[in-house]
């Protein structure tokens, strides 16, 4: 007769924890390094067309100003986040070489962007 209050307890017990969903962190935790993996493919998907379009433009003798500035700033951006240093790097020499708006790009005037 004393096991019965024992029992009851022990169901009362194991009743409660099974009406408490349990939560799956590893779910969020995968979403997380999910994340952070699609925006390191992102960043180096935007490297890979900058390259791309350095390369056309060192074909083709030059790039708009406008255009050159705004590779100019996304490469400012990946530099900073810590984007494949190398190929940044290269990419900067390239733009170095390059005739923007049909003369070679006044570096004063490249140091606010």
């Amino acid at each position: 007769m004393k096991f019965i209050p024992i029992i009851a307890v022990v169901i009362l017990g194991v009743g409660i924890w099974q009406a408490f969903p349990k939560q799956d962190h590893t779910t969020q935790d995968n979403s997380a390094v999910y994340q952070t993996g699609a925006q390191i493919q992102s960043d180096k998907q935007t490297l890979a067309q900058i390259e791309q379009e350095l390369q056309m433009a060192l074909k083709s003798g030059g790039i708009h100003p406008d255009t050159y500035l705004e590779i100019k700033q996304q490469l400012n951006k990946l530099q900073a986040d810590g984007v494949d240093p190398e190929r940044v790097a290269a990419a900067l020499a390239i733009m170095a070489k390059l005739d923007v708006g049909g003369q070679r790009y006044q570096k004063q005037s490249d140091e606010s962007a």
